[in-house]
């Protein structure tokens, strides 16, 4: 993460579950990241279905689950009851539920 992400909590909770840890790169891009880790240059918390597309990852437990994120989806009012709109938003919902 670069600096101007650092008070995000996920930062603090992967600095805390390895207080030893020293930054070697910084990037607020998750693809950027992900393919560090993925060339062995450290860890990075990442969303789980990016991590299980990128060749080469691990999931690693550190001891605690990771802080949750909430997802907002907005779209305009008056597409509200849109059948083709209320059906990406359940699935939308339903995969985010299963992650």
């Amino acid at each position: 993460m670069d600096t101007g992400f650092g008070g995000m909590p996920d930062v603090g909770w992967l600095m805390q579950g390895l207080p030893g840890a020293r930054i070697v790169a910084r990037s607020n891009s998750r693809e950027m990241q992900a393919r560090l880790c993925a060339l062995g240059t450290g860890l990075a918390v990442l969303p789980k279905p990016l991590g299980a597309v990128t060749p080469g990852l691990v999931e690693v437990n550190i001891g605690s689950e990771p802080p949750s994120r909430e997802t907002w989806l907005g779209y305009h009012r008056d597409m509200k009851r849109l059948p083709r709109l209320r059906a990406l938003v359940d699935l939308i919902v339903e995969s985010a539920a299963m992650r």
